[in-house]
């Protein structure tokens, strides 16, 4: 979660957008270089807290459930103990 300081191309972003950035690495920079396609504008009322705990909580979870477990359409998930916003997404 970062603020855009530089932009090389035309992006949906415009310097000094508040953007989220998905990178294998290299993110505790105080400057990253990455790719356009890995930069998303962060919505005006997500706070930089919700942005940074994105990776955290949903990508584990898409990771675990479509990469791990290979869950496909007609597919069922049994997920044990979900709660706050990980439930509220889910429905």
């Amino acid at each position: 979660m970062s603020i855009l300081k530089h932009v090389r191309i035309h992006l949906i972003a415009a310097v000094g957008d508040h953007v989220i950035i998905l990178s294998r690495s290299g993110m505790w920079q105080e400057v990253v270089f990455v790719p356009a396609k890995l930069t998303f504008l962060m919505p005006e009322s997500m706070s930089f807290k919700e942005a940074a705990a994105l990776p955290i909580n949903y990508l584990t979870a898409y990771m675990m459930l479509f990469e791990m477990a290979n869950v496909r359409p007609g597919k069922s998930v049994l997920i044990h103990m979900a709660a706050g916003k990980i439930l509220e997404h889910m429905q």
